[in-house]
């Protein structure tokens, strides 16, 4: 109808935008993962950067980032020094006046409280080619007390460049881009996840660089990004905190 000039070109553009929305640009499974075989390190093989992962009893990718109490630092022990005549006198004094203090100041003080320090993100990661265009499925279970999932579609080995979808409990949503010298939020939504039960997040992006997100086969949010025309060097989850299980993940693309 382009081509032939047999329509308005207003309500041509309407009916891209609607076959936008129902495009499918994955026709390939890139990437399988339901943890059935008990073992995420091959077949797929999982890769962990840092943190701690392992296989829960329902069968999958458990991981649980909880903040370490180090112990508070000890104060720093004076230099003794030679004390005068006087010194001891006024010293002994002191004790004769007030018997309840002792005769050590400070040693009734009671032991400083141990310091929480920060949580350490845990990460795993695929290293495996998946297309520009894809289509993203996850089942995601999260305590109430989990702190922000991250999902990334990366390029590079070093996992910093490339669209970041980040769930946090008290944020909602956001769909970042990140590169070299920027991190941009893009769009962003509202969810809840962080109850408990399995949720499917759904991630979709053609070949225009149009981008949604559903959960529960609802849809967040809708965005068009074509700054990235290259395809993903692999995808990686990282957990802020809590625990965190992932049931599944399936990637569709074109090879």
């Amino acid at each position: 109808a382009a081509r032939s000039r047999a329509a308005d070109p207003r309500f041509l553009d309407d009916l891209r935008a609607l076959a936008n929305q129902f495009s499918k640009p994955a026709t390939e499974v890139l990437i399988s993962d339901d943890f059935s075989d008990g073992d995420f390190t091959s077949n797929p093989a999982w890769t962990v950067a840092s943190g701690r992962f392992e296989m829960d009893w329902q069968g999958g990718l458990h991981s649980n980032v909880t903040a370490s109490q180090a112990p508070a630092q000890p104060a720093q022990k004076q230099p003794a020094r030679r004390e005068r005549g006087e010194d001891v006198a006024l010293r002994l004094l002191g004790q004769i006046l007030n018997p309840d203090q002792g005769g050590t100041q400070g040693a009734n003080k009671p032991a400083a409280a141990p310091v929480a320090e920060p949580a350490i993100p845990a990460e795993a990661f695929l290293m495996e080619p998946i297309s520009n265009a894809f289509a993203l499925t996850a089942t995601l279970a999260m305590e109430a007390s989990a702190g922000p999932v991250t999902f990334a579609m990366f390029q590079g080995q070093q996992r910093t460049i490339g669209f970041f979808l980040v769930y946090d409990p008290i944020d909602g949503l956001a769909l970042q881009r990140r590169g070299a010298r920027s991190n941009i939020t893009i769009a962003s939504g509202t969810a809840a996840l962080a109850d408990g039960a399995n949720h499917v997040i759904g991630w979709q992006r053609n070949e225009n660089g149009e981008m949604s997100v559903t959960v529960d086969d609802v849809e967040v949010l809708r965005v068009t990004d074509s700054n990235f025309r290259d395809d993903w060097a692999g995808v990686s989850m990282v957990n802020g905190g809590g625990a965190v299980t992932l049931r599944s993940l399936t990637i569709s693309g074109t090879r």
